[in-house]
């Protein structure tokens, strides 16, 4: 794989094969919506005591999470497609999607078109765009219909989870990896650079 942004439709990436675990990781919770905590209600602001109860509920179950059974991608790598609008205007529409990919073993997570219109319509060229990132007391996570992507972070690992949100209290999540944090953060920043100076030309 080439290490540049894949420029143009989603489809770019359906000649990719995709990668599963031979079983599904038995933890079988949803968490919060990203979103949610990252900007609490009004409500939740003047009640503490409530915050930090949801808080405190949604952390990640060390028991059933087993952070021990996660395998290691080593080639860890973030491509992006980045569908250009109109340059003529002032803030040009710079949509795009990310993909978490292996040279060894294809496509892992991130794909399916499961991020919210929020995030992958967030133009790559500002300042103030967030890498998703989270922890086991407040995990980052994503859902959509037929979705569903969880990342947390801990001792020196990020840990990814995709699965079908439909299925996780009862199946798990098909997809579970973890990536060196260090690596994780290194690869997207090179994308979002690439995207830059593609975009910037």
């Amino acid at each position: 794989m080439e290490d540049k942004p894949i420029m143009g439709e989603w489809e770019a990436f359906e000649d990719i094969k995709t990668w599963i675990n031979s079983s599904p990781h038995p933890y079988l919770r949803g968490h919060l919506f990203h979103g949610v905590l990252q900007f609490p209600s009004p409500y939740l602001l003047a009640h503490p005591a409530k915050l930090n109860e949801i808080l405190r509920s949604n952390a990640i179950d060390l028991a059933t999470f087993k952070p021990e059974a996660f395998p290691l991608i080593t080639d860890f790598k973030v491509k992006v497609t980045v569908d250009v609008g109109d340059f003529s205007h002032p803030e040009p529409d710079l949509r795009f999607r990310a993909a978490f990919l292996s040279d060894s073993l294809g496509a892992l997570a991130g794909v399916e078109g499961g991020w919210p219109e929020s995030y992958y319509s967030e133009p790559l060229l500002r300042d103030h765009f967030c890498i998703p990132w989270g922890n086991f007391a407040q995990p980052y996570y994503e859902f959509d219909q037929g979705f569903a992507l969880l990342i947390a972070e801990d001792d020196g690992f990020v840990y990814i989870l995709e699965g079908d949100d439909d299925k996780i209290g009862t199946v798990g999540y098909e997809v579970w990896f973890k990536v060196e944090s260090e690596r994780y953060f290194s690869q997207w920043l090179q994308a979002i650079q690439l995207c830059h100076e593609q975009l910037c030309e």
